[in-house]
């Protein structure tokens, strides 16, 4: 295996199960993959973004400009803060000129508008972090002339040898954003716009106006260029990439020469490895979580539903090796599963309640396997358990209804017992049988309030004093094998848990609302675990553009000593976990873009770090991705990014998400984006 640091020695010492084949939520929890060997580049960018150049200046006979190969204009001339005029407040307001003849601005660097002078900034990102570069001055509502909040211009040119159409992804922080490319307002899609590229330079002008939020003083815009749908693509280190039968979000499982991975509304998709083919899809529905009892009081109902399940079986059996498969079969399968998750509820309307699907769809979890079987959760509180042929061993359902977000929290496999966390209750299965174990409830007595006992992220198994136990977001603490509260008051920290927690060398990492805690878990003693120590590390996102309250939604990596965390906004922050101090912070450079929404998982930033043998690799979620080196200071290594675009019903086209964690196996990567699972790995 190589040399292994303490810290590594501990974490497969906390694997979720004896067994080294148990894998899961980032492999063995840690999210370090030590023996691995990937690449270092790889990309699918279209030629049409590869070929563009950017610079700030005005064009002059023979300008070539910078080459912008990643569709980052990186050099803009900035104008600001100019005051907003009175009476603006409403978003036909801001359809409005603000200065007069706007979209025709053409400045050079110099030039004076209402008393300001053009300026040419750098940008190490996409983000224009106009609070930065005006001093602090016209966010929050200050700033402008009067008190009125500042408004800010960006313009660069940009040269496109054969012109043609794009995709302008736009994210913003401000009151409003708008957008002229060569004079000619770029259509508003919720911030993600066609546009059209004239062969040779064309003007680029950005318009923001400054937010009015006194509590976040942020004030940026991210603009990105993708090349359009239908165009010509240069790849790079992608062996093979398989179109999923639906979408989602959770995370792959390796085992042996396959992979296993969710997809909406109830499926588990097998794939070979090695070539990215389909083995087998298995559905899961209502149906096949009923009961004999049910059949029997319910004769009618599966009348009916009977054949529309082996319709069902039949398509899932024809999606082997179909790559793609045939989109007029997967529509009828999808409309199938969700009759008969309809028909269910007339046998019994209160456990067959089909929830929501949540901002993670109705596949956002991870399976977990023990090399032999793999057990998968779905959105639909459906629980089911598989041999590597597909051959189904049992399922259950838990009825549950979840809240604004869904579930998101994947199984964890130890001691014989499949354990999964459903809204404020959590739940043990023998993994053999699928008979129920225990059931604790999670949520505390005291408080009926979502803020202390909901969580998102994944339960974390551990070891201590030879009792395995259980650490959830919220910081409970559950005794394996009877489901018992050891623990829990680390509730008064607040907010949304949607990180997972890294458990190593008796320390929970967790990810709190002010920064990162750590927890030292003691030793049973009876009925009680008394943590023998607690620090909170405070990460301060003030200097850098944000958001959402600078949330984390991904978990940490713990490597030598130190804590690579990753806020939602793509804020790298190091810590020392001996002395709890920031080691450094870097706004990545990985094209963050908050809010898909709709019914897949939003947040920006969800993929945690991994570690891939020497290196650490970061996913943002509009398929970039940046390799660091790992260390006390901050060395990017690499910068690659896989373009593909979505199409779904609920919204408009966008770049395909990725926000789920990368699993390492040998020299490969594979990654599961939102439409597509991704091989990565050195073509020889």
């Amino acid at each position: 295996m190589g040399k292994m640091t303490a810290l590594g020695l501990a974490a497969l010492t906390c694997a979720a199960a004896a067994s080294a084949e148990v894998s899961g939520w980032r492999g063995d929890g840690s999210g370090r993959y030590l023996d691995a060997k990937p690449p270092l580049q790889w990309g699918r960018v279209a030629r049409s973004v590869l070929a563009l150049r950017a610079q700030a200046r005005k064009p002059t006979p023979g300008a070539k400009g910078t080459a912008t190969p990643d569709g980052v204009v990186r050099e803009w001339l900035v104008l600001g803060p100019v005051p907003l005029p009175e009476g603006f407040k409403s978003k036909n307001d801001f359809k409005k000129e603000i200065v007069a003849g706007e979209a025709e601005l053409d400045p050079a660097e110099g030039d004076r508008l209402q008393g300001l002078a053009w300026k040419k900034v750098a940008v190490e990102t996409a983000a224009i972090e106009f609070r930065k570069i005006f001093g602090g001055r016209a966010a929050g509502g200050g700033g402008g002339a009067n008190g009125r909040p500042g408004v800010a211009y960006a313009c660069s040119r940009i040269y496109s040898p054969s012109g043609g159409p794009a995709v302008l992804s736009m994210m913003q922080f401000g009151q409003d954003a708008r957008a002229w490319l060569n004079g000619k307002p770029v259509k508003r899609g919720v911030n993600r716009s066609r546009i059209t590229l004239a062969k040779g330079w064309n003007r680029l002008l950005v318009r923001s106006v400054a937010s009015t939020d006194k509590n976040n003083p942020s004030w940026f815009v991210r603009p990105v260029i993708f090349g359009a749908p239908g165009g010509e693509y240069d790849t790079k280190n992608i062996l093979w990439s398989t179109p999923m039968p639906a979408n989602g979000v959770g995370s792959p499982v390796v085992v042996g020469d396959r992979i296993l991975v969710t997809a909406d509304i109830c499926n588990l998709v097998c794939v070979d490895k090695r070539t990215g083919k389909i083995l087998w899809v298995r559905s899961s529905t209502y149906h096949d979580a009923a009961t004999d009892a049910e059949r029997k009081a319910h004769a009618d109902v599966f009348r009916e539903a009977d054949p529309l399940a082996a319709r069902l079986k039949e398509i899932d059996r024809s999606l082997s090796g179909a790559a793609p498969a045939d989109a007029a079969a997967l529509k009828e399968k999808a409309g199938l599963e969700k009759k008969l998750h309809r028909l269910m509820k007339k046998a019994d309307d209160k456990r067959y309640v089909l929830p929501r699907g949540g901002e993670g769809g109705y596949a956002p979890m991870t399976p977990v396997t023990d090399g032999k079987h793999v057990w998968a959760l779905f959105g639909t509180s459906t629980l089911a358990c598989f041999d590597l042929d597909g051959n189904r061993k049992w399922t259950r359902l838990e009825n549950n209804t979840p809240g604004e977000h869904g579930f998101t929290s994947s199984p964890v496999l130890v001691a014989g017992k499949v354990i999964i966390s459903l809204d404020d209750k959590m739940h043990a299965f023998d993994a053999a049988t699928g008979r129920r174990i225990w059931t604790t409830v999670t949520k505390p007595k005291k408080s009926d309030s979502t803020t202390y006992y909901k969580y998102h992220g994944t339960v974390a198994p551990f070891t201590a004093g030879g009792t395995d136990c259980i650490f959830t977001p919220h910081g409970m603490v559950v005794r394996v094998a009877d489901g018992r509260k050891l623990h829990f008051e680390f509730f008064k920290h607040g907010g949304q848990k949607c990180a997972t927690p890294v458990i190593e060398n008796g320390t929970a990492y967790k990810m709190g609302p002010k920064g990162l805690l750590m927890i030292g878990l003691g030793r049973p003693a009876g009925d009680t675990l008394k943590p023998t120590s607690v620090k909170e590390v405070t990460i301060d996102v003030r200097k850098f553009p944000h958001f959402y309250r600078g949330s984390h939604m991904s978990s940490p990596l713990l490597h030598e000593g130190l804590a690579y965390c990753v806020n939602i906004e793509g804020l790298l922050t190091v810590v020392d976990v001996r002395t709890a101090e920031i080691v450094y912070q870097k706004y990545l450079d990985a094209d963050v873009y908050w809010r898909h929404g709709g019914g897949i998982l939003r947040g920006g930033f969800g993929s945690s770090p991994t570690l891939g043998g020497r290196r650490i690799y970061i996913f943002g979620n509009q398929g970039t991705a940046v390799v660091i080196e790992p260390g006390r200071r901050f060395r990017q290594l690499a910068r690659n990014r896989i373009e593909e675009t979505a199409f779904p019903k609920h919204w408009r086209e966008h770049q395909e998400i990725t926000i789920t964690c990368p699993v390492f196996d040998g020299g490969r990567i594979y990654v599961r984006a939102e439409k597509n699972l991704y091989c990565i790995g050195e073509k020889r």
